[in-house]
């Protein structure tokens, strides 16, 4: 569901107020691929965050990173 909200941030076409998500059994195609984005829309910022600490702007943004990542795991559970 992460994916979906970030889809729904760039481009909100289709929004509902009661979403029903497709449920995987396996580790199918698209499973796969939500993960794989997923690791990436978290990886990326982190590392270049990371990269960055000593400035401020860095250390903001690797807080904004893990203040997201944590927020959007509690409400898409």
């Amino acid at each position: 569901m992460i994916l979906a909200y970030l889809r729904l941030l760039v481009l909100p076409v289709g929004q509902n107020v009661d979403h029903d998500p497709p449920v995987f059994t396996s580790l199918s195609a698209p499973a796969l691929l939500s993960a794989a984005l997923l690791a990436a829309v978290v990886l990326v910022p982190a590392v270049l965050a990371w990269r960055a600490r000593r400035s401020a702007g860095g250390r903001i943004a690797l807080l904004a990173v893990g203040w997201f990542v944590v927020t959007m795991s509690v409400e898409s559970s």
